[in-house]
């Protein structure tokens, strides 16, 4: 994986809000996005962020919030649909939830993800995921340009050790280009649009 956003500089550790904070309740969805077995391949804290989704699955789904999974094909490469790559990774809980094909890094883009959150009425969006400095960072973006509150589980995406490189060419640390992506998430504004990055544990549903 390589790309992402490379403009600004990271914050503190745990960098956490906009100043306007999301409010829980009636109208909140949880992606989870792109937990593909080639899309997560080599990322090294998988199974911990695999353990803080089902957590927050389960977390929705006690509360009435509706779950979607979302989840990338191409027409040739690692991510056909069918392949065992393209397969969402083991130990996802998929007890519940409904899938969203796409084939863009934009999840709202040529997808019927629109129509699946207008049915619910959702206008406050859980991000979790990969890969952060992909998929998950436009997934923001794109939220928050069409009005939905965001709320970016900082410890629920991830990326790999080799996704971005500094500008002597050494790879980033997952952890630190996931960081980065924290507080990106954390700068977003517009008006009337709240967003938040905060832990798992706190996300509120």
């Amino acid at each position: 994986m390589v790309g992402g956003p490379h403009h600004g500089s990271p914050e503190r550790e745990g960098a956490a809000h906009t100043g306007v904070v999301a409010s829980p309740g009636a109208g909140t969805a949880l992606l989870i996005i792109d937990m593909q077995v080639a899309v997560v391949r080599g990322s090294p804290d998988l199974g911990a962020v695999v353990e803080r989704i089902n957590q927050l699955q389960r977390r929705a789904r006690a509360a009435g919030a509706p779950v979607v999974y979302i989840q990338h094909h191409d027409a040739e490469g690692e991510l056909v649909r069918g392949e065992p790559d393209w397969e969402l990774v083991a130990g996802l809980d998929r007890s519940a939830g409904t899938v969203v094909a796409k084939t863009y890094l934009d999840r709202f883009a040529g997808t019927e993800l629109l129509a699946v959150l207008a049915a619910h009425g959702t206008t406050r969006l859980v991000l979790t995921g990969a890969a952060s400095n992909y998929c998950v960072y436009t997934t923001a973006l794109s939220a928050v340009a069409r009005g939905f509150a965001v709320t970016l589980a900082r410890d629920a995406h991830l990326t790999d050790d080799t996704s971005v490189a500094d500008a002597s060419g050494a790879a980033l640390p997952a952890a630190a280009v996931s960081q980065f992506i924290n507080d990106e998430v954390a700068r977003l504004d517009g008006p009337g649009r709240l967003v938040e990055v905060v832990p798992a544990t706190e996300v509120r549903f």
